[in-house]
């Protein structure tokens, strides 16, 4: 013979619903807070990630692009050359201009042109080592070593 436990379960959960409503209250406040301390810890630990050194992608590139702003006087007008502006997908390409448009918000107020017909012409590639002037009549003034070079445009 068996005993049969579900009405002690229902007396448990009928106790806790019976319980006075400022002890309801409490309890629901209590998960509340804990569920607003857990939001807190992430968004701390997310800022803590970005401040030790785990950068986001707009830090990485401005970091890159220091010693090239640094060299080159404000308002210059120089060109753009990139192996991360455009991605096959399928038989086609797709341009992806990210990598542009970083450049430019990190160079400011040098002004970055999309062009390789200017006497100077920032690369940036991805990967570092896979940089390609041929055919465009550019020589490298100098290589920074982290997928940014500055090139001189060769005179005809």
């Amino acid at each position: 013979m068996s005993v049969d436990t579900r009405p002690a379960k229902r007396k448990n959960l009928r106790s806790y619903l019976n319980l006075d409503h400022t002890v309801r209250m409490s309890l629901l406040v209590s998960v509340l807070v804990c569920l607003a301390l857990a939001t807190q810890l992430r968004a701390f630990a997310q800022t803590a990630a970005l401040v030790s050194g785990k950068s986001d992608e707009v830090t990485v590139i401005v970091r890159k692009m220091a010693e090239v702003k640094n060299i080159l006087p404000a308002g210059t007008v120089i060109g753009y050359l990139s192996n991360t502006d455009k991605e096959q997908i399928g038989t086609g390409w797709v341009v992806r201009p990210k990598a542009y448009y970083l450049t430019q918000y990190a160079l400011a107020p040098i002004i970055v042109d999309h062009s390789t017909e200017h006497s100077l012409v920032v690369g940036y590639f991805d990967p570092p080592l896979g940089f390609e002037a041929d055919g465009k009549d550019l020589s490298v003034v100098r290589n920074f070593g982290n997928g940014i070079v500055l090139f001189r445009r060769k005179m005809k």
